[in-house]
């Protein structure tokens, strides 16, 4: 059950990565002010590659340290921004 948690979680970044860029590329626009800050500084791409490795690895972390709470909370958190992501994109 714990890795398949992690997997989730994984597949949920990556999701939330293609669906941020496939938005962008539609001139649409990233919410969180701190990654919108990073975009603007190292371009989209090159953050969304080091912002989603860096949130897996802290996946990783959770799972090693058996936080399956906290991985699953994070897992939630993603599906309903992936969600959102996939309901701009339909428009």
């Amino acid at each position: 059950m714990m890795e398949t948690i992690l997997a989730l979680f994984i597949l949920l970044q990556y999701a939330d990565g293609w669906t941020t860029y496939r938005i962008l590329k539609r001139d649409g626009r990233e919410l969180n002010p701190v990654l919108a800050k990073l975009f603007d500084q190292f371009g989209a791409f090159p953050s969304l590659i080091v912002s989603k490795v860096t949130y897996v690895a802290a996946g990783v972390w959770l799972y090693v340290d058996q936080q399956m709470e906290i991985l699953l909370l994070l897992s939630a958190i993603y599906a309903w921004v992936v969600w959102h992501n996939f309901r701009q994109l339909r428009k």
